[in-house]
């Protein structure tokens, strides 16, 4: 083991420090701790010159580094992103074979290294944070970074505490001094405290970068001219109060042969809580003609409508935006929904409380629908001549809307629905569809609908690979037997809750359940103690079994769980928690399980 030179540990949650017999393998080259829970390195670590690459990423404990890092003088690759670092130790500053160093942590003054240490890594690449810009209280420290100048990091992020600003002007100037490189590919910039953004953020000479994001930027008026990165393809912005208007500015120019965001595919707003307009350039200008995903999230001052001249279907994602389209009956009327002939993807959350009716087959390609937290919505409608446009639905989700009580006499003629879900609709008596109508359906979710009068009596449909019903009444355990679920055989994902349904499925004489399921989850009980296995034994491909929620549970069955089993998780059952520990009652019946969770600990 001494002349070991690869050491991997990644993943293994359970590790929280390290041995100092590490410290004895001298001819370590590469070590991964990564997701790991260790809080700190041993002092030994530093022994290990020979080390080259030492992996740390997502250690959410780890604090510091050891002083003496700079004695690794052979490392060239230190991954730290996801760590908690307050500092960086002053030794790393003499490690100037540095290729990677992932996260930069600024100290305040005489307390640690300054930005401007960044000079003595010459030979950095790939993706480089920097964080803790708040202490940085002189703008020529950030010149002397030469950020401009480093060609090779495609990937940065600038990043302030939130909530730390005393001087703008200051953050301003830091800001200003930052510049990366021309070629920069990807950029974050978190919780500046500016109140405008320098020019060369949406200079069109960074014809290379395609992914930007912006968010917590509190005292920023207005949004940078971004719609002139030519190669921009990800855009997210959020949680910037101040701004109140999106306006020109935001798309680089009037000209009526300017094309803002040539290639933007993805667009995100979210936790604007000033952003009041949304304004477009009008005329023939097509202000995204690229845009495929569009998501607008807590934008509760946001009023007027979106941009509805893309050329393409686009997948639109809309929550905690109530004023937003703010009809009387209806989400949008009919001679706006006109415009939306490339709407492909369509998701409400928490938004549109005036919505009381949603029409269906309006939107002539829309693929996929979900609604959820419409406290108001009360129907599901058809529009005329709709057959068309429902052939196109795959995905249908209805979740909290609890005034909801109906959908159109005779259900919806959606041929081609391949998922289903429908949860926490308290007045729902119906299903939009019989179910066994629906032979395309892969995955159906049945969840919390305590007024529904009847379900798959005529059993399920014969393609279904994922199920999940939870019931919180006993109107389901009279039909159990009418599912057919035995003769799913592609079934191989079951999700089954409630007291009233757990206890039907084990009071059955004959076994109800495939042998085809891999994944088998049972939770949310409140009452029962000891689980019969009979009801188990039999699925023969069983692979993952999941035990969540139960209150009172104690006993796993006496008869044991399929041997097949590689996985078996237990959360938030407290009195199995114990009796399933290492030398509890219940271990002799799980011990031969390779791999046991409990609590999202694994114990080996």
């Amino acid at each position: 083991m001494t002349k070991l030179r690869v050491l991997s540990l990644s993943h293994y949650v359970n590790i929280t420090e390290l041995p100092n017999c590490l410290g004895n393998l001298i001819f370590l080259r590469y070590l991964d701790l990564s997701n790991t829970r260790i809080q700190r390195l041993p002092e030994v670590t530093c022994k290990l010159y020979n080390m080259q690459t030492l992996l740390l990423s997502n250690c959410w404990s780890l604090t510091e580094l050891p002083e003496d890092i700079g004695n690794l003088v052979n490392l060239q690759h230190l991954d730290n992103s996801g760590t908690r670092l307050n500092k960086m130790p002053k030794q790393i500053a003499t490690l100037q074979n540095l290729q990677t160093l992932s996260t930069f942590v600024i100290s305040k003054p005489q307390d640690g290294l300054m930005v401007g240490e960044l000079k003595n890594f010459p030979r950095l690449q790939g993706k480089l944070s920097i964080l803790k810009l708040q202490n940085v209280v002189d703008p020529s420290e950030a010149f002397q970074a030469n950020l401009k100048n480093r060609e090779q990091i495609d990937e940065l992020a600038l990043e302030w505490d939130c909530g730390t600003t005393e001087d703008t002007q200051t953050e301003r100037l830091v800001l200003e001094q930052l510049q990366p490189p021309a070629n920069l590919k990807k950029l974050t910039i978190k919780c500046y405290g500016g109140t405008s953004f320098p020019n060369w953020l949406g200079d069109p000479a960074f014809d290379n970068m395609v992914h930007l994001r912006i968010s917590g930027c509190d005292h920023c008026w207005s949004l940078p001219p971004l719609g002139r990165l030519v190669s921009l393809k990800e855009l997210y912005i959020s949680d910037m109060k101040l701004v109140k208007t999106v306006d020109t500015e935001f798309y680089g120019s009037t000209s009526p042969s300017f094309q803002p965001f040539p290639s933007l595919v993805i667009l995100s707003f979210e936790g604007m809580l000033g952003w009041e307009e949304w304004n477009m350039i009008g005329g023939t200008v097509i202000e995204f003609p690229s845009l495929s995903d569009l998501s607008l999230k807590n934008c509760p001052k946001l009023k007027g409508t979106l941009p509805t001249n893309c050329p393409y279907p686009i997948d639109f994602e809309l929550s905690g935006c109530p004023l937003l389209f703010p009809m009387k009956l209806e989400f949008l009327p009919h001679e706006t929904l006109n415009n939306y002939t490339s709407l492909k993807e369509l998701t409400i959350f928490n938004s549109c409380h005036s919505l009381t009716s949603f029409t269906l087959g309006c939107l002539p390609v829309l693929e996929s629908l979900s609604i959820s937290g419409c406290k108001n919505l009360k129907s599901i409608s058809i529009a005329e001549n709709s057959s068309p446009s429902l052939s196109l639905l795959q995905w249908l989700s209805i979740r909290s809307c609890p005034e909801l009580d109906s959908f159109p006499a005779g259900g919806l003629l959606i041929p081609n629905l391949t998922t289903l879900a429908m949860s926490s609709c308290d007045k729902l008596n119906s299903l939009p569809v019989p179910i066994n109508t629906l032979a395309p359906l892969q995955t159906l979710s049945i969840q919390n609908l305590p007024n529904l009068e009847s379900f798959a009596q005529e059993g399920l449909p014969i393609r279904l690979r994922s199920f999940t019903v939870w019931s919180r009444g006993s109107f389901l355990t009279t039909t159990i037997g009418e599912w057919g679920l035995q003769k799913l055989t592609c079934l191989s994902s079951l999700r089954i809750g409630g007291d009233e349904i757990l206890n039907a499925f084990m009071r059955m004489k004959m076994p109800l359940l495939p042998t085809s399921l891999v994944s088998l989850s049972i939770c949310n009980s409140f009452g029962i103690k000891c689980l019969d296995g009979k009801w188990l034994q039999h699925l023969t491909s069983l692979e993952k079994l999941e035990i969540q929620c139960f209150r009172q549970l104690e006993f796993l069955p006496e008869e044991g769980l399929p041997s097949t089993l590689s996985v078996l998780t237990i959360w938030k059952c407290p009195s199995l928690e114990v009796s399933c520990s290492n030398g509890g009652k219940n271990w002799p019946k799980i011990s031969h399980i390779p791999c046991i969770i409990i609590n999202k600990e694994v114990i080996i």
